[in-house]
C-alpha cells in the first residue's frame, strides 16, 4: 500500500525496531480461550518460558511454542482484515481442547499480546489484539486457523431472545 500521509505501518515498524535498544527482543504471546477449557492456554513464540504480567495485573507464565502468523496486507479495501495462524508442537497443549471446542457453537477467542524482553510488567502494545479463531484445522502436531474480528454487523438485535417461559406476558391475548 502506498503511504497517504507519511509512512506505511510496515515502514514505521521497521524504523521502531531499528531504533530499539540493543538486546531488546519483541516477544509475541497468545492467549486462547473457550468455555470448555479448564484454564486459558498461554503460549509465547519463543524457546523459553516467559513470566509476564497481563494488562489487568495478573502474573502469568507463557509456555514456549512455535507460532507462525501471517499478517493481512495493508490496504484500504472494505474487507475485514484477518490473519493466518499456525501453531506447531501442540499435541499435548492444545489439540485435544480445540477438538472438543469445535464441537460447540461457541467461538474460540485468541488474544495477541506483545511484550519486550526488558520489561514484562505489562504488554508493550496496548490494547492487546483480541480476535476470534475461524476455520480451525487440528493436525497431529499443529493447528492452523484464521483469526479475525468478530462480526458485529450480522448479530441479531436485540441480543436477548424473548420467549414465553421467561416472559409469560408475550402470550397474553
Amino acid at each position: 500500500m502506498d503511504s497517504l500521509h507519511g509512512v506505511t505501518l510496515a515502514e514505521a515498524y521497521k524504523e521502531a525496531v531499528a531504533s530499539a535498544p540493543a538486546g531488546r527482543v519483541v516477544l509475541y504471546t497468545y492467549e486462547i480461550t473457550h468455555s470448555t477449557f479448564p484454564d486459558r492456554i498461554l503460549i509465547v513464540n519463543d524457546y523459553q518460558e516467559l513470566n509476564a504480567t497481563l494488562e489487568d495485573g495478573t502474573a502469568v507464565v507463557f509456555v514456549p511454542c512455535p507460532v507462525l502468523v501471517t499478517a493481512p496486507e495493508e490496504s484500504d479495501n472494505a474487507a475485514s482484515p484477518s490473519i493466518s495462524v499456525q501453531i506447531d508442537g501442540v499435541s499435548a497443549i492444545l489439540a485435544g481442547r480445540l477438538d472438543a471446542a469445535m464441537h460447540t457453537y461457541e467461538k474460540i477467542g485468541i488474544v495477541e499480546r506483545v511484550y519486550v524482553s526488558d520489561d514484562t510488567s505489562s504488554p508493550a502494545v496496548m490494547p492487546p489484539l483480541s480476535l476470534i479463531l475461524q476455520d480451525v484445522e487440528v493436525g497431529e502436531t499443529s493447528v492452523t486457523a484464521t483469526a479475525a474480528y468478530d462480526d458485529p454487523i450480522n448479530k441479531g438485535f436485540p441480543a436477548k431472545d424473548y420467549n414465553i417461559r421467561e416472559y409469560p406476558g408475550l402470550n397474553a391475548r
